[in-house]
This record gives C-alpha cells, sequence and structure tokens, in this order.
C-alpha cells in the first residue's frame, strides 16, 4: 500500500486510519547479532548495561529477578538493541508476545535486548504507554 485509506468499523463505531507500514510513528528494532555479540564468559553478575534475556520480559512486565550484565566497553561495541526510556519490548523467541515497558521506574540505566523488538515511539509518551497497555491487556 503506498496511500492512506480510511477504514469504517461498524462493529467498533470508529473510523481506523490505514497508512503505510514505513510511516507509523515507531521503529521496531532488533538486537545486535553482530561479532560482537556478547559471549557466555562476557555476563557479570553486575554491571553497567543490563542485557535481557527473554526471562527478563514476562506477561506481566519486566522481571528482574535473574539478570545479566556486560561491561561499558561491550556495551559500546555494540551496534544496536539499546533501549530508550519509554520503549516497549516484545519477545520475538521462546514466549513469543511478552511485552515490558521500559518506563521511569525501571532501575536501570543502560539496558540492552537479545532475542526481542523494540517499538520506538516518536517522543510522544503517551501514546507509548497507550500501546504497552493495549498490548499486555491491562484492565
Amino acid at each position: 500500500m503506498t496511500r492512506s485509506a480510511v477504514i469504517e468499523d461498524r462493529n467498533m463505531k470508529c473510523r481506523w486510519l490505514r497508512r503505510p507500514f514505513s510511516s507509523a510513528a515507531f521503529e521496531i528494532i532488533d538486537g545486535d547479532r553482530g561479532k560482537e555479540y556478547p559471549q557466555h564468559d562476557d555476563f557479570q553478575d553486575n554491571g553497567y548495561c543490563l542485557f535481557l534475556n527473554t526471562g527478563n520480559v514476562r506477561p506481566d512486565g519486566f522481571d528482574f529477578s535473574n539478570c545479566q550484565f556486560i561491561t561499558e566497553e561491550k556495551d559500546q561495541r555494540l551496534r544496536k538493541g539499546k533501549l530508550m526510556r519509554h520503549d516497549l519490548v516484545m519477545t520475538t523467541r521462546g514466549t513469543i508476545g511478552n511485552v515490558a515497558y521500559y518506563d521511569d521506574s525501571i532501575p536501570y540505566e543502560n539496558i540492552r535486548i537479545n532475542s526481542g523488538m523494540v517499538w520506538r515511539n516518536e517522543p510522544n509518551n503517551g501514546i507509548v504507554f497507550w500501546k504497552g497497555s493495549l498490548i499486555r491487556g491491562i484492565n
């Protein structure tokens, strides 16, 4: 599809604006899988950058009960997959579709994903939070 279209949804009594995926207000970014990807010996029990695994992203958000960290030097050598506040993380391996929201309540300043996706929205934080709530099915 190359242009926008308005779609009527009679069941929900609303209108949807349909646009090309490339014009969405977010990016989908996966983690770095290059030659600098951390190996088993690179992980520590604490350190500069939290390196997420699928166990850290649960159906109800983040779970930091079992964390692995990498050094600042290793973090700087990786090309992509660094989170910014108000990003959403969705798992794509293991249990697919778990979602967590990286808001200001998360105590870690430096976080990277491994097997997941980030929906990085424009600076309108309310929209990101709404998407996170909707995806996680919050009542």
